[in-house]
């Protein structure tokens, strides 16, 4: 069977999509996805082409968009192309320029799908991706569903090429005598993917020369497994996750009676973006005091009496940052807080941690209230040198519920507060200062 009967029957055997439908290419250029035009075009599907400028990889990725365009021209194809700020979108957004361009991808092809009426997206991922993601999934730590890596088809997106190798793609663009553009990209081991395919990979077939074929087998059975594990899931779900209005209760009886216990309550939470760390938290929160809150991105999970009860996180829960003049007496939010000035004659230190006392004159005013985010670092009190904030909470055993509602404040882009916590080293009180600035919780956060 040649490699183009191959992929006429993975598409029939697996429905992707049929020949009246109008299908849309994701094409960056690289082998597979040129591959994947030329195959598709070669069975007569109607198809058009999407063209992502990540503006990552400076003349290069100017290169591809001009050889894309120029292939679609080549095949009269109808083509979509979009430059997208990356690195910005990645910044904003506190994830990383990988996944950035993942979620800027797929977001755009639904939107070209549905503007111009395509019936599904086609992306080149072959068996190889497959590998890779699956262990990917497997270092970083997932569900089952993780580690049956890539899916033939997830709604509308469907992955044709999916059943090949990455040897058989490039035979048969050798055979063909295609032209496709490389990604120098995909050589740099600064990127994991890049680690597992020509690192890892290389080392585990030392040990098996048939891990590949392994791993791939063992993607099949988690398949099918999932498919049982989910069917018991939505099962037990319906019987102990109860909507009522816009909440949703879990009886704390009935979910104990669950084992394992953890990973029932991490099925239920997960659709509600709460991840494992927090589940855990849930858990050990079972048998102690009602009030507790949990939350996740979405959601707040608030521990009763007989129930967890879910919500969706409203407008209030989304703080924004809160600026403050040096006349400014209190604030309500984004938390409660008093603020008053001394003359350091008239002054009492005081190591409540609700309190923050800092010299007037090394602050810049207006100072800013904000929550604090990943790559936030100050310098402690008594250091001299600057410390993540994350590692700052690592050490002091901060949970991931508390640092939700952490909040800092800013003296010129400066953080000079932990709120609730420490202060900055930098703008402490000293035998020079003047005048104090103090800062006071009253009710704690406003939460």
């Amino acid at each position: 069977m040649t490699l183009l009967e191959s992929l006429k029957s993975f598409i029939d055997e697996h429905t992707l999509f049929s020949g009246r439908d109008k299908i849309l290419l994701g094409v960056s250029g690289g082998v597979d996805s040129v591959v994947m035009l030329d195959m598709l075009l070669h069975l007569k599907i109607n198809v058009g082409v999407a063209h992502c400028n990540f503006q990552l990889r400076k003349s290069d990725a100017a290169k591809d968009e001009l050889f894309v365009k120029k292939l679609g021209k080549d095949h009269r194809l109808k083509i979509h192309y979009k430059s997208f700020d990356t690195k910005k979108f990645a910044k904003s957004h506190d994830i990383s320029v990988q996944e950035a361009a993942r979620v800027l991808r797929y977001e755009w092809f639904e939107q070209v799908r549905s503007d111009f009426g395509y019936d599904h997206i086609a992306v080149a991922h072959h068996s190889n991706d497959c590998i890779e993601t699956y262990l990917l999934n497997m270092i970083r730590g997932t569900g089952i569903a993780g580690y049956h890596s890539l899916q033939v088809k997830n709604g509308l997106v469907v992955r044709p090429l999916l059943s090949f190798s990455k040897a058989q793609i490039m035979e048969y663009a050798r055979v063909k005598k295609l032209k496709y553009r490389k990604d120098l990209s995909n050589d740099d081991p600064k990127y994991r993917r890049n680690k597992i395919r020509n690192e890892v990979l290389p080392l585990l077939a030392q040990i098996n020369p048939g891990i590949e074929k392994s791993i791939l087998e063992n993607i099949d059975i988690l398949q099918e497994t999932d498919k049982i594990y989910q069917a018991h899931i939505t099962s037990v779900r319906r019987q102990i996750v109860k909507r009522e209005e816009s909440t949703w209760r879990i009886s704390i009886v009935e979910l104990s009676k669950l084992d394992p216990l953890r990973t029932y309550l991490f099925e239920f939470l997960k659709e509600f973006q709460f991840n494992t760390s927090v589940v855990e938290e849930v858990v050990n929160s079972l048998n102690r005091q009602s009030g507790k809150k949990f939350l996740s991105a979405t959601h707040v999970l608030v521990k009763d009496r007989n129930f967890l009860i879910i919500s969706k996180r409203s407008s209030s829960d989304k703080k924004k940052p809160k600026m403050i003049s040096i006349k400014r007496r209190s604030i309500n939010t984004p938390v409660k807080m008093s603020m008053s000035q001394f003359s350091i004659n008239r002054f009492e230190l005081t190591d409540s941690r609700q309190c923050a006392s800092m010299d007037t004159d090394k602050l810049k005013y207006p100072l800013r209230i904000r929550k604090w985010k990943n790559g936030d670092f100050f310098y402690p009190l008594g250091m001299n040198q600057k410390k993540k904030l994350s590692d700052f909470f690592i050490d002091n055993k901060i949970s991931v519920t508390e640092k939700e509602n952490i909040f800092v404040v800013e003296s010129d882009s400066n953080i000079a507060w932990i709120i609730g916590h420490r202060i900055d080293d930098r703008y402490k009180i000293t035998k020079n200062t003047k005048q104090v600035y103090h800062m006071e919780l009253n009710g704690g956060r406003n939460e």
